[in-house]
């Protein structure tokens, strides 16, 4: 029997969504600087509560 690899993705797409996927480490660093960026403009202090709504990939977290 022929054994297929699971590598397949690897084949279609390369490196293209290590580099720019939601994975990626320039999204964690963009989401970071959003968090950051948000946390000063609404003066949120340690133990602020916040609404969580959750929608999308869920990159940011207060």
């Amino acid at each position: 029997m022929k054994q297929h690899s699971n590598s397949w993705h690897k084949t279609l797409y390369g490196d293209h969504f290590a580099k720019h996927g939601l994975d990626s480490k320039a999204r964690h660093t963009q989401a970071q600087q959003e968090v950051k960026f948000l946390t000063e403009y609404l003066n949120l202090k340690k133990g602020s509560k916040v609404l969580n709504v959750p929608c999308g990939t869920g990159r940011h977290s207060l």
